[in-house]
């Protein structure tokens, strides 16, 4: 498994869905783990349903990571010769209990306001993997799966916007319902690099660890590092995200810290 340490450039929107028969900068304050190999058969029978007969696949130049050399017909930049890379796969059953399915992120052939990237559906039938529908967005590398009380499939994941050297990271849940991604965010929590106005004031909190809990299996534990201005001595901050069997919740004990954070780090408790 390929591992490297990237920031997501991701916005949450309204994905454009098609239906079918992290741009990702180096920073070390997320870590996103790549699943998806060329050597990988699961990468490459995806690769294949999803790029078409017209577009090669290869490896992207310095990342290992398999890809299309042709943006495909569904996406922003349809036809484009741009690597439309495969970034993550997280096999599970997304619509119903007994099926064998893969959601794959891609990045790569979209706008910024489509999240430079997008998601996409595959279910195994008669021993082959087919597409079932692309959309636009929800680019989230690293993430988790659960199984839901009812069979389902839900994913967790930390996702990240940057710009104009400001980011915000956000923690949220996943699954498929009526054929459709929907996302819940759990919770958000800000930085800067030093150059944004009000700088002076505002913490800094970056994402230092996000992993289930060895202890508990319905717990994830997430490790957030706060700055605080002017170049203050770090703190780190351990938050807890509780499964209830179906969803996740903020763990009661953690609301106010988390709460706390936002304030220093957004300026909206000023």
């Amino acid at each position: 498994m390929l591992r490297h340490l990237t920031f997501a450039i991701c916005l949450r929107h309204a994905a454009r869905r098609i239906a079918c028969s992290l741009a990702i900068l180096p920073f070390a304050m997320l870590l996103a783990v790549s699943s998806a190999q060329a050597a990988d058969p699961l990468a490459r029978q995806v690769l294949t349903a999803i790029c078409g007969r017209e577009s090669p696949i290869h490896e992207s130049s310095g990342e290992h990571q398999p890809s299309c050399r042709t943006c495909p017909a569904f996406t922003g930049f349809a036809g484009s010769h741009e690597d439309f890379v495969l970034e993550d796969i997280y096999q599970g059953h997304f619509t119903a209990p007994k099926a064998s399915e893969a959601l794959a992120i891609f990045g790569g052939c979209e706008p910024h306001a489509a999240g430079f990237g997008g998601h996409a559906l595959f279910r195994r039938e008669k021993d082959a993997w087919h597409l079932v529908f692309y959309a636009s967005g929800f680019r989230a590398n690293g993430c988790l799966v659960y199984a839901r009380s009812q069979g389902t499939s839900l994913l967790v994941c930390q996702r990240s916007d940057m710009h104009a050297g400001a980011w915000e990271i956000w923690f949220s849940e996943a699954w498929l319902e009526g054929g459709e991604l929907k996302e819940n965010s759990l919770f958000s929590v800000n930085g800067n690099d030093g150059t944004t106005p009000h700088a002076d004031r505002l913490s800094s909190v970056v994402s230092r660890d996000f992993r289930k809990s060895p202890d508990d299996p319905n717990l994830i534990l997430i490790t957030l590092e706060e700055t605080p201005p002017p170049s203050g001595q770090t703190r780190s901050h351990i938050v807890h995200l509780q499964f209830t069997g179906d969803h996740f919740q903020l763990a009661p004990q953690d609301v106010k810290t988390v709460e706390q954070l936002d304030q220093r780090s957004s300026g909206s408790g000023h």
